[in-house]
């Protein structure tokens, strides 16, 4: 029930519930309106809807006060003007009218826009969004107006007077300025983006007296609209496996009227390095699983600067840390008797963008590019063996003028190779039965380097010849006359008018063939020769047949070793040759599958006294076997070698390789004594004893004894 309203005299009709208080208000239902006025909580009578008649609105809350019925479709007064009072023109607003929907206004030139259709009930107006500006209420909460209340956009309380405008809205704009930059992938970390660097799509804050944000677009760039003021603006942190080149925050960044720009960030992406320590029994420089294995010694492994430890299982891996570019990956150190077989440092590009693969291992035959962030290096190996090839002599002297590097396995517990008898895998020359005080001395010239030798040493008497500070170097007798020469025996032989015999003559009943030559058949002692090349397979210089046989050999070209050449003790064998001596890989004894053990590997191949005016050259069948062990055969030299003979150039060249067997025996083996079958005997010695009397040098002492 509600109280009258002054519609002017009425007759409640009959029926009708109630009693009259002043003769022109009814008091009535609010479900039977009475004729000419309308009751209900409706849209209090300014709208009446089809079949509802015009009449005065029915206030329930006050029955007291008669309200007279105000006019229709009053107006909605809304300012938009900034803090100065200036008016903002073209500011779209809506209007949501209660019962009637939302309807759309714009701020003219002076700022102000009228909603002159309002039915006089509860109604909201807020901004709609505008880039531009912010406005002194959220867009989210508009600014309410009720009929009967108070409400912000004036003071006046409850109806205004009939035929009143009511008191505008007033809302505040205030102009956006922006904070722009550009966040980024900085693939080099130089700071400013160009070539690959692409777009770190994310999100940019400013914080202030209030938070703004916006999104990085897919070129890189992002535009943040603020208030005036001073911010902090940040990136959220770098996603895992990325570091900031250009941090967050970038702090007091002042904002005025005018946009802000160059507000930049950047990230870049981090690599890591890994792989392994083997044993790289082939010598392959790859890393060939199963056959070969980690070496479990240890070690570190240090990549500018860094150092990452070499684990029980001979691997090692560095922490995403690294940004891209060169790097140089070194491990150590190299154990004592072991040479690498492949690079040591690697030098090596990370994170290399815009190419394919996206980084270089360098010349790495395992080395692999992949995450993390696909620029990383995986599979660095380090391959190693301690097969380093070496020489050994037995009761014997070694000249190398030049300086002699060689180093000597020596292991922590010294053993001898081809069994007990064998010798000594702990020195360069050894000593035996038959020399026991003199293994021989070592004659260096003025290089003589204890490093060159270890982690062995040159003898057990360590005899060293030629020191920097004490140099000695071989002087012939007559200068320039090396008396093994070929053309210093040639010589001598013609002068002392002993018969040369052409080897291939059919009466040598030598070597009809020298491509292909098996001494001495049936020939008798003497000289031959041979104006080329000479190819000399398996061949026996006998002691008997039925005298001992003694043989010089001139070659004019070069020597061909292809089979053992043999020389029996009381026979002699000499082969001066002008061009170089080449052994043959298959000349020698083959020591893998467990016959190291046996003394058939210290069995004599080659017997007599060699000289070549050039180079004396080992040959190799080709490395190592993926198991570790040799494809080539331990080469034993009974008697002597000279090299250079002709005073101009040459060396000894030793390609041989034992691999895996390195560390016990040596590739080479040249002396006066014979190992095998558990005995030794001097039968090198006898070479020199029966050497023909031509190459021999008789020493005279004078003295005057009478005037």
């Amino acid at each position: 029930m509600g109280g009258g309203y002054p519609c002017g005299p009425v007759v409640c009709p009959p029926g009708v519930v109630g009693s009259t208080n002043d003769g022109n208000t009814c008091i009535y239902s609010q479900s039977s309106p009475i004729p000419g006025c309308f009751a209900g909580y409706g849209d209090g009578g300014f709208n009446p809807g089809v079949g509802e008649p015009v009449g005065c609105r029915y206030n329930p809350n006050d029955n007291a006060i008669p309200i007279a019925c105000p006019p229709k479709n009053q107006i909605v007064t809304t300012i938009v003007q900034d803090s100065a009072g200036n008016p903002i023109g073209g500011i779209a607003l809506t209007v949501y009218d209660n019962g009637h929907g939302n309807f759309t206004i714009t701020t003219a030139a002076n700022g102000k826009a009228l909603f002159s259709t309002w039915s006089g009930d509860h109604f909201k107006v807020w901004p709609q969004p505008n880039a531009l500006y912010t406005f002194n209420r959220s867009q989210a909460s508009p600014i309410n107006g009720t009929a009967n209340t108070s409400f912000s956009c004036g003071t006046t309380t409850g109806w205004p007077a009939p035929n009143g405008i009511r008191p505008p809205c007033v809302i505040i704009a205030t102009a956006n300025s922006h904070i722009k930059g550009t966040v980024y992938n900085d693939y080099n970390h130089l700071g400013t983006k160009d070539g690959a660097d692409d777009a770190w799509l994310t999100t940019v804050s400013a914080v202030g007296t209030s938070t703004f944000t916006g999104a990085v677009q897919s070129d890189g760039t992002y535009s943040i609209t603020v208030t005036p003021g001073t911010y902090s603006v940040r990136v959220p942190a770098p996603p895992a496996g990325f570091k900031a080149v250009i941090a967050s925050p970038r702090n007091n960044v002042a904002v005025g009227s005018s946009d802000v720009t160059g507000i930049d960030f950047s990230i870049t992406p981090l690599y890591s390095i890994s792989g392994n320590i083997f044993n790289d029994y082939n010598s392959n420089g790859k890393y060939d699983q199963p056959s070969e294995n980690a070496y479990i010694g240890g070690g570190t492994v240090t990549i500018s600067g860094i150092s990452y430890p070499v684990n029980a299982a001979g691997a090692y891996a560095s922490a995403q840390i690294f940004t891209s570019g060169p790097y140089s990956v070194i491990y150590a150190p190299l154990p004592v008797g072991y040479r690498w077989t492949t690079q040591n440092p690697w030098t090596v590009t990370l994170g290399k963008i815009g190419t394919s693969p996206q980084c270089t291992a360098n010349s790495s035959l395992d080395g692999t590019c992949g995450n993390p962030n696909n620029g990383s290096i995986s599979k660095l190996n380090f391959g190693m063996n301690n097969d380093t090839p070496w020489i050994q002599t037995s009761c014997s002297d070694w000249r190398q003028d030049g300086g002699i590097t060689n180093p000597v396995p020596k292991p922590a517990a010294p053993t001898t190779c081809g069994g007990a008898s064998g010798p000594s895998n702990a020195y360069a020359s050894v000593a035996n039965t038959i020399c026991p005080n003199n293994p021989g001395v070592l004659f260096s010239g003025n290089t003589y380097n204890v490093a060159n030798f270890t982690p062995g040493t040159v003898s057990s008497t360590n005899q060293v010849v030629g020191t920097s500070s004490d140099p000695e170097y071989f002087t012939p007798v007559n200068p320039g006359i090396f008396r093994s020469s070929y053309d210093y025996i040639t010589k001598s032989v013609t002068e002392g008018q002993i018969p040369i015999t052409d080897i291939s003559t059919a009466s040598a009943a030598m070597c009809p063939d020298p491509t292909n030559c098996t001494l001495p058949g049936s020939a008798p002692s003497g000289v031959y020769s041979a104006a080329g090349d000479l190819h000399v397979k398996t061949s026996t210089v006998t002691s008997t047949n039925p005298a001992a046989k003694s043989y010089i050999f001139l070659v004019a070209g070069n020597l061909y070793i292809e089979g053992n050449i043999l020389v029996n003790i009381g026979a002699s064998a000499v082969f001066s040759v002008k061009g170089n001596i080449y052994v043959a890989p298959t000349v020698g004894n083959l020591i893998n599958g467990g016959t190291i053990n046996g003394p058939s590997v210290n069995a004599p191949n080659i017997e007599g006294i060699y000289s070549t005016d050039q180079s004396f050259i080992v040959q190799s069948a080709g490395g190592c076997q993926f198991n570790g062990e040799p494809s080539d055969g331990k080469l034993n030299i009974v008697g002597s070698v000279v090299v250079k003979a002709g005073g101009v150039t040459g060396s000894f060249t030793n390609s041989r390789n034992l691999c895996k067997e390195d560390p016990i025996c040596p590739s080479v083996s040249i002396g006066s004594t014979v190992y095998g079958g558990g005995s030794i005997t001097a039968e090198g010695l006898t070479y020199i004893l029966n050497a023909p009397t031509v190459i021999k040098h008789s020493n005279y002492s004078w003295q005057e004894v009478a005037p």
